[in-house]
């Protein structure tokens, strides 16, 4: 995805796209990364992992829309 995302930035825009890229990438994945690094710390107890696990999902299944949004 990140090599689709960053290529398809550069073609369309070159060193504009570039630069946009980065600010564009990092607020796609921060969801997925920040509730991965909650799971990853194992300062939860079963109720608090559920809900993180849940987060998960919805992370993850946004970042499978953006791959469906791709033309």
């Amino acid at each position: 995805r990140e090599a689709e995302l960053l290529t398809r930035a550069v073609a369309d825009n070159g060193d504009e796209g570039l630069k946009e890229y980065q600010p564009g990438r990092d607020a796609l994945v921060k969801g997925l990364l920040d509730v991965t690094d909650r799971i990853s710390s194992f300062e939860w107890d079963l109720e608090e992992v559920k809900q993180h696990h849940l987060e998960l999902n919805r992370e993850m299944n946004a970042q499978v829309d953006v791959l469906k949004a791709l033309a």
